[in-house]
């Protein structure tokens, strides 16, 4: 019954991880906020017209603090950008280079996906 002692998020030392327990709290008593008022109390109250989402979809592009993601839609768009990398290179106007960035944004919201930024209190 509960959880299996494996699969608590423990440290070698035996320090219980509870950083994205957290951030998964401070997530819900936003909703929560917006649900019950209307408003986004991490923005002083105005109306919120935000979507938070919670789970990304596996086309989606994440951005945060440290870079490297090893989400499945980052692997994918750093294969499609690496892809373009030589075109891009030897484009030689600002809009030839345009056109392919507009070509790779495109290619990820036909799929789906969206282009989503960490924010800590409230989640994607």
């Amino acid at each position: 019954y509960g959880i299996s002692v494996s699969e608590i998020p423990v440290t070698s030392s035996g320090t219980l991880k509870t950083k994205n327990h957290l951030q998964w709290v401070r997530m819900h008593i936003a909703l929560e906020e917006i649900r019950d008022h209307g408003t986004d109390a991490a923005t002083d109250g105005r109306s919120a017209n935000m979507g938070i989402i919670i789970h990304p979809g596996v086309h989606d592009i994440l951005f945060c603090r440290g870079g490297n993601m090893d989400h499945a839609g980052n692997i994918e768009f750093r294969s499609v950008v690496l892809s373009n990398l030589h075109a891009y290179a030897n484009s030689g106007t600002h809009e030839q280079k345009q056109e392919i960035r507009g070509e790779i944004i495109e290619w990820v919201r036909t799929r789906g996906g969206k282009f989503l930024e960490l924010d800590k209190s409230r989640g994607w």
